[in-house]
């Protein structure tokens, strides 16, 4: 199957900039991998065409469109399916729509950022609720995504499909078998002691919401003082030195503070440490936990849809209360004081990943989705007469 890809301008532009593997970005290699002719259209820069009125704005829209028709209908093989992936309400698809109708083809979304049934009166949220009802398809990866989306366009669950979120586990196995040498280089430049478990902690440092998260793992932190471990926080974002700060009133620091920069700095990381701590209720970053259990690390994380999804509970991880510091830090403790669960957790993690989140097990099913669109699209489309 031929698809065009498209992303739109400012898709990638997200209010965190913590760094994550998500699944939207393997989507080209997971269908490449399956065999499909996956060409992506190319984003026009913000300096190439001048903007000014929305009416100008529609203008050159349609003139791209159009021209991307022309394209398409010249070449050999035109395609048989558009995928625009990432729309939110920041990143609208002006083109899509227009030139997949134009074509004849499916119009097929993948992880578009769903807004919440109540925001139809903002006007970008309007938009993108119109570009999700207009769609012959939509891929989410997430039971959260899933259920906005049926709060959002309850008439159109025939047209909801759900994969589960994934990553390239071959990666983190490569650095896995690193792990002597990554954890050696922590321990020389944070001064930790190699002769206890490691506890990773990585998350955003943007939002209020995210501060009130990092003070489950703080409080979890004071409480645990009496306990040989080693904490390590891992993040990025604007309220960082805030996080930082709600450590010191601890009787007794176990603390280590890194910055992340890049999705791989992450990794390394986590392929050093023996638990990993996502305390976060409301923050979509399935793929951050997906690799922590690849990388052998028992999960704590508070239980919700989004958890649910991807960790094992009491065979991978333990899920706890939301927003509950007695529970968090009972489950934390248990993992620090039981070496044996920790150890049967950490052995069957990767196993679990591996058959059931690893791009080569989940890329078979995105092609089965995008054959199955097809066909719908297809046999909905009018008979033309012998």
């Amino acid at each position: 199957m031929r698809v065009a890809f498209y992303e739109p301008q400012g898709a990638r532009i997200d209010t965190s900039t913590f760094p994550v593997h998500d699944p939207a970005s393997l989507v080209e290699s997971a269908l490449v991998a399956c065999g499909h002719d996956v060409a992506r259209i190319p984003i026009r820069s913000p300096g190439e065409t001048a903007r000014g009125t929305v009416d100008e704005s529609d203008a050159v829209d349609s003139a791209e469109a159009a021209w991307l028709v022309d394209y398409f209908r010249s070449a050999q093989r035109p395609p048989d399916l558009w995928i625009s992936s990432r729309l939110s309400r920041h990143a609208a698809d002006p083109i899509g729509p227009a030139a997949s109708a134009a074509l004849g083809i499916p119009y097929l979304l993948v992880q578009p950022a769903i807004p919440a049934a109540g925001d139809a009166s903002d006007e970008d949220a309007a938009r993108l609720r119109r570009t999700l009802a207009r769609a012959d398809a939509t891929i989410v990866f997430s039971s959260a995504q899933a259920d906005a989306f049926r709060q959002l366009l309850p008439e159109q669950d025939e047209r909801l499909i759900v994969v589960p979120p994934f990553i390239d586990v071959g990666p983190v196995g490569a650095l896995v078998r690193r792990r002597a040498t990554f954890r050696t280089a922590l321990a020389l430049q944070h001064r930790l002691r190699q002769d206890v478990p490691w506890v990773i902690a990585a998350g955003p440092m943007a939002t209020n919401a995210h501060l009130d998260s990092w003070r489950v793992i703080a409080r979890t932190a004071a409480l645990g003082t009496t306990l040989d471990w080693q904490l390590i926080v891992a993040g990025v974002g604007p309220r960082r030195a805030e996080v930082e700060d709600l450590f010191r009133a601890s009787p007794r620091r176990l603390d280590r503070h890194v910055a992340l920069a890049t999705a791989e700095d992450l990794t390394a990381i986590l392929v050093s440490g023996d638990i990993f701590l996502w305390p976060f209720a409301d923050e979509e970053a399935s793929s951050t936990v997906l690799e922590a259990q690849a990388a052998g690390l028992a999960i704590v994380a508070p239980r919700n849809s989004g958890m649910l999804d991807v960790v094992a509970d009491g065979r991978t991880g333990m899920l706890t209360k939301p927003d509950n510091v007695p529970s968090f830090a009972n489950a934390v403790t248990f993992l620090l004081r039981q070496r044996d669960f920790r150890r049967t957790f950490a052995q069957k993690a990767p196993q679990w990943v591996g058959a059931n989140f690893d791009i080569n097990v989940v890329a078979p099913q995105l092609s089965d989705a995008l054959h199955r669109v097809g066909d719908a699209y297809r046999s909905r489309q009018p008979r033309t007469p012998a």
